[in-house]
């Protein structure tokens, strides 16, 4: 369980939660996140290669590139590179 003040997520950076030493390399995953309280709503939720960089400072967060995939529920939003309406609001 992670939990996630929304006092600790300033507009200016990008937190990321990161599940260190997992790595996929074959097969089919399905993985689960219980949204708790509207503190976890804002953001991009989503997964990454191995080879992914992330800048919390410059607002670089999954989804913003090609090794990255992510959603955002409150923009309605999936992100590979650059921003494409799809989905509902959570």
């Amino acid at each position: 369980t992670i939990e996630v003040a929304r006092s600790s997520m300033l507009h200016t950076s990008f937190p990321s939660v990161v599940a260190t030493g997992i790595l996929l390399t074959a097969g089919k995953w399905v993985y689960e996140a219980t949204l708790l309280s509207d503190a976890a709503l804002c953001g991009q939720w989503g997964w990454c290669d191995q080879d992914f960089l992330a800048s919390s400072g410059q607002g670089h967060g999954v989804g913003d590139e090609k090794h990255s995939w992510a959603y955002d529920g409150d923009r309605k939003s999936k992100w590979w590179c650059a921003e494409a309406p799809w989905g509902l609001k959570w």
